[in-house]
Formats: structure tokens, sequence, C-alpha cells
């Protein structure tokens, strides 16, 4: 797919991956797109799965959009298919050559995965909350303001803003599994499988 970025994040990894194909001809390259990645020792899909223990999950808009996961055990097995057989790019090529997106086959909305997460921690109900674009806009205005004033980085920003109301975050892994033997495991198994990680540091009530 053409790439369309929402955010400044995204318009950064585009430049990036332009700026990797300029040397593809005397480079091999490959470029893996993942989505959303959690896993063992991942603190940003911590914060979620501490809200779903205390039984509570937020949504940051009222639309009901889905997203695409991947566990870092699954993205590394891709990447390592991808350095040694992977489709590569070259100059010129048509959009998607040597391009593979890699995700777990489970596409959740928002709203299930916090309930996904909280039946990986044993809780029977999350109570999941969804916010007025204005709210959330408001809520990112405020705490990107704050941490200019303050001089550090916030993880609630505009940018972080754009890309939470830009719609469904889903990709399809059909061509990496076609031509990299790419079999993610279920998404349901890695959740649990991270939330026992969490609770094993003790970043997570036992």
């Amino acid at each position: 797919d053409g790439a369309a970025p929402a955010s400044i994040y995204g318009r950064v990894k585009r430049d990036a991956e332009q700026a990797a194909v300029g040397f593809a001809d005397r480079v091999p390259t490959t470029i893996v797109r993942p989505p959303m990645v959690f896993g063992e020792g991942d603190t940003s899909v911590l914060k979620i799965y501490r809200s779903a223990l205390r039984g509570l999950h937020v949504v940051p808009t009222l639309r009901t959009s889905r997203v695409s996961l991947v566990h870092a055990a699954d993205l590394a097995q891709a990447l390592v298919a991808a350095l040694r057989t992977g489709e590569r790019v070259t100059p010129g090529a048509p959009a998607g050559q040597g391009v593979y997106y890699v995700a777990a086959d489970e596409t959740p909305t928002y709203g299930e995965l916090g309930r996904w997460i909280g039946e990986s921690l044993g809780r029977a109900r999350v109570r999941v909350v969804r916010l007025p674009r204005g709210v959330t806009f408001a809520a990112a205005a405020m705490s990107e303001a704050v941490g200019r004033l303050k001089d550090t980085p916030r993880v609630l920003n505009l940018d972080k803003y754009r890309e939470a109301t830009a719609g469904d975050w889903t990709c399809d892994a059909g061509k990496a599994r076609a031509q990299l033997g790419f079999a993610p495991a279920p998404l349901t198994d890695r959740l649990a499988q991270t939330a026992l990680w969490y609770r094993a540091q003790g970043w997570l009530p036992a």
C-alpha cells in the first residue's frame, strides 16, 4: 500500500524508508512494517495492562477502530526470515516490492483489546470508557504544553492524538505468511505470556 502517514512519527518512518531505498542499489534492502509492538520488557503497552488490571480501559475516541499488533518474538522471527529470504527493494520498483507487513492475525477493536488484556490478567470485567475527540484533544494539548515547559517528552501529545483518532490501524500480513513463512502465535496467547512476564518481574502485582 502507498504510505500515507497520519502523524509526524509516521512521516519520519516514511522518510527513513525512502532514504533506505536510495541505497538499495548498493545495499540489499528489505522493509518490514510492524504495527503496535508489545511483549516482555515493553513499557508502553504496560500502561494498558496496569489500567486493565484496575478494571478500566480508556478509548480515546467515540469511534470503533480496529488495531493490529505484533509480539516482539513474532516480529523477530519475521525480521530473520526477511533477512534470509525476503524480497529486496530496487530503485524504481513497483510500490510494495520488498515491503512486508507483519502482525498477528487478530484485529480487535481498541475496546476489545482492553478486555482481552484484562482476561490475560484474570480480570473478569474491564470497563471500557470512550472519550469524545474534543476531550482527548484537550488532554493531549495540555500534556504537550506541560512537557514543553518541563522540557521532558510526554507519552500523550498532539502527535499521539492524531494517531489515536485516525481510524483503523490494521495491516495484512498475508505476503509475509506466503513468502517468509510468517506464522505468529495467537494474540491472546501472546497477551497472556506478556502478562506473566510483567508479574514475574514485579511490574504488575501477582
